[in-house]
């Protein structure tokens, strides 16, 4: 017999049990279906190199445990990488939240915010420039504001106003933390 139909009559008999077995370790149809196609491959070239193989069922069982030992291996070794990439990319998320959670924006934005109010009281009229200054930073009421100054409250409301309208424009880009600072 030809090693042609030696290895067709090894396909016929043992191919559906040698996937069964492979399968039964496997989990997964398409991947005992390689390793059996593998197997049958080593048969084959053994056949067409005239090597001894002995009884085939057993050498086709045992080329197939080899192949899925193979496969598991490579399996385990890729799920250390992945669970080590893991590990690392939780590390850093978790480090990107702590930063994030210790960013106080007020903070981070308050020289800026500083710089253009300065710049803004500047372009502002003197007298809505010291009523805000004396309502805002020395913490003076209107009252108090009018006194001082020889105006009525109503005129200090009006300069209040008008200077947290020109604020507000200049200063639109930190809304949020307006609040805070004005």
């Amino acid at each position: 017999m030809s090693e042609e139909q030696i290895f067709d009559e090894a396909y016929k008999l043992y191919y559906r049990k040698c996937l069964l077995f492979a399968r039964s370790y496997t989990h997964d149809i398409v991947q005992a279906e390689d390793i059996v196609a593998e197997a049958m491959i080593v048969l084959w070239e053994k056949l067409c190199n005239a090597e001894e193989i002995g009884a085939t069922l057993p050498f086709l069982i045992g080329t197939i445990r080899n192949k899925i030992l193979q496969y598991f291996r490579r399996e385990t070794f890729k799920l250390k990488i992945h669970s080590v990439l893991e590990e690392d990319s939780m590390r850093e998320l978790e480090m990107r939240i702590s930063t994030l959670e210790e960013c106080n924006p007020q903070e981070l934005y308050s020289m800026d915010v500083q710089s253009i109010l300065k710049e803004s009281l500047k372009t502002m009229h003197s007298q809505t420039q010291t009523v805000f200054m004396l309502s805002r930073f020395a913490h003076k009421t209107n009252e108090e504001i009018a006194r001082e100054l020889g105006i009525g409250v109503k005129g200090v409301e009006y300069h209040i106003t008008k200077a947290l309208k020109k604020l507000r424009i200049d200063l639109k880009d930190f809304y949020p933390l307006l609040d805070v600072l004005l």
